[in-house]
């Protein structure tokens, strides 16, 4: 039976003689304290390689080996050789070679290189981090919003309207100079519409531009009204709209088409108020040519202020309702209508959605704004080219001062007027800019100088949700057997247009945009590669932060012992020597 010395504070009894028992000899204990290092290898990295309590010498540490504590390069030994990713301990095993050793060095740092490119590269394909696929390729048709569809007129100002304005001109002429004298003047005005060219005598043009700043202003006005004056001159959508159906019924021309600003200026739209982007029946799906939206038109040249030396009558602008349509700033489908023709214009759409899933992440990230996300400047109506379009107005009011009559994208203050005659000078020269918008900026070898002078509008970016239309075109001339649908006319065919706009399929492809991969997605791909390659887990990745903060606290408390050491070997005094007088 083996028996132990008395504990702190107990009394010792008769005959326990615990100097005379033989001591271990140093060759024996030698021998048991290399066996309990052996059991100490192969626990895991946070428990502290210590040795054996029962073998240490007098005055040593759990920590300590001999009586001394561990260095650094003893603790990063023990930790690879407790490590467990796999074949660290091989680096530092004993009885190894240094040339087996070497292959293993050689071997990790190539395992962890092909870890880093395999990882970078997957960063790489990750700049987009949404992806497009089809989510249903047979989406009715009864379920995509109609366009809206916009009639604008090629002759830009009514011929009887400029005779009016000819007379109104003359009654407020001072020196009383002839109707004709003004509606010859009043040609000049077709050239507010931003018609590319040279003006012809531009310097009459101004000096009659600075007659109407004067006498063609109403009390309330600061400056010329040239929104008011041209849409008065434009030609109405009561004279240009004979006949409309829609799905086999007759409808009301005036109350279905409304007047709306456009790149052309004043035109005819349907569908502005999205009256028919909603869900319809199957019968009025707007399915083929009988049953869409027929459009009888009066393409007669009487009306022409200029003469009439062209064959086009109008051009019909395919759009979303959301947006001011402007082809130079995308999502617009133009078609020209000649007069004399029974034209067929055939609508295929395509559905782009953006999951709301993904609204969490930056606008940059998912390269997309959705319709509601910038309430301040375009409420719910958000698109990207009503930004383009606010982008271009802005710059136009800053380099020249003024913005044209068909722009509707920002409130004029007081101080801005529409552009006039006047500003033509100006708004010819950064024309280049205003139809060669960029939203980033890139080099191109040989674009610089056009990179440098194109408009950037860097906060624009594509809608998350929008229809795209595509529209195909067929015409036939028009006859009699085309006629038959409507009521006996006197007027010459040649004078009538016929445009029939309807959906040219039955089921659109209906697109969805999400995220490539979730977070556990990407976690498990992370994963996987650091495990086949380099034999990585969670528990590793653990035991190295442990190892790590485990040596940075060791090492500040050393430092802080240390100091306190100094601190107080400095304090120590020397006692004075006790004198005993008589």
């Amino acid at each position: 039976m083996k028996t132990f010395p008395p504990l702190a504070g107990q009394n010792q009894q008769p005959g326990q003689a615990w100097l005379k028992q033989p001591q271990t000899p140093i060759k024996k204990q030698k021998q048991m304290q290399e066996t309990d290092v052996a059991l100490v290898m192969g626990r895991a990295a946070w428990w502290k390689p210590a040795l054996a309590t029962t073998n240490a010498v007098a005055g040593a540490t759990p920590h300590s080996k001999n009586g001394q504590k561990l260095t650094f390069n003893e603790a990063l030994k023990d930790f690879l050789q407790n490590f467990s990713f796999h074949c660290y301990g091989k680096l530092v095993e004993t009885g190894r070679g240094y040339q087996e050793k070497l292959f293993w060095l050689a071997f990790h740092v190539v395992a962890l290189s092909a870890l880093i490119i395999f990882l970078l590269n997957y960063h790489g394909t990750g700049d987009s981090l949404l992806t497009t696929s089809i989510y249903d390729p047979s989406y009715a048709i009864s379920r995509v919003p109609f366009p809206a569809v916009s009639v604008c007129p090629i002759n830009r100002i009514s011929n009887e309207s400029a005779k009016s304005y000819a007379r109104e001109l003359k009654s407020k002429d001072p020196r009383n100079r002839s109707v004709e004298h003004f509606y010859e003047q009043i040609k000049f005005l077709y050239y507010n519409h931003n018609v590319r060219g040279d003006m012809p005598d531009y310097e009459k043009a101004l000096k009659f531009q600075r007659f109407l700043d004067i006498f063609d202003r109403k009390e309330d006005e600061l400056f010329y009204n040239t929104r008011r004056r041209m849409t008065m001159l434009t030609p109405s959508c009561q004279n240009i709209l004979k006949r409309c159906r829609l799905a086999g019924k007759d409808i009301d021309c005036a109350k279905e088409f409304t007047e709306t600003y456009t790149s052309k200026g004043l035109c005819c739209t349907f569908n502005h108020d999205e009256k028919y982007s909603k869900e319809r029946s199957t019968h009025n799906r707007l399915f083929g040519p009988d049953m869409g939206l027929l459009i009888l038109l009066n393409a007669s040249h009487g009306d022409d202020f200029f003469p009439s030396t062209i064959v086009d009558s109008y051009e019909i602008l395919i759009h979303s309702p959301r947006i001011q349509p402007n082809p130079s700033s995308g999502s617009v489908e133009e078609r020209i209508i000649q007069n004399g023709t029974d034209t067929y214009i055939s609508i295929k759409p395509k559905i782009f959605q953006t999951i709301r899933e993904v609204s969490h992440l930056k606008p940059r990230v998912r390269n997309c704004l959705y319709h509601d996300e910038i309430p301040d400047q375009f409420g719910t109506a958000y698109t990207f080219s009503n930004c383009i379009s606010h982008c271009r107005a802005r710059s136009i009011v800053v380099l020249c001062q003024c913005l044209p009559f068909m722009m509707t994208s920002l409130n004029l203050s007081s101080s801005v007027a529409y552009c006039s005659l006047e500003h033509r000078e100006c708004l010819m020269r950064y024309d280049f800019k205003w139809y060669n918008v960029i939203t980033e900026r890139r080099n191109v070898p040989g674009l610089e100088r056009e990179m440098e002078d194109s408009l950037y509008c860097p906060d624009c970016l594509p809608t998350c949700t929008e229809v795209q239309y595509s529209a195909t075109l067929m015409d036939l001339p028009l006859n009699e057997y085309n006629m038959k649908s409507f009521p006996p006319t006197k007027k010459n065919l040649s004078d009538l247009a016929i445009v029939h706009v309807y959906f040219g399929v039955t089921n659109a492809v209906y697109y969805q945009r999400f995220l490539m991969n979730s977070w556990f997605e990407t976690f498990s791909y992370i994963g996987n590669i650091c495990g086949i390659i380099a034999g990585f887990s969670l528990i590793g990745i653990g035991e190295v932060v442990f190892f790590v903060l485990q040596q940075m606290y060791r090492a500040f408390r050393n430092e802080l012992m240390a100091e306190q050491g100094k601190n107080g070997n400095k304090k120590v005094k020397t006692e004075k020597p006790l004198m005993i007088l008589p």
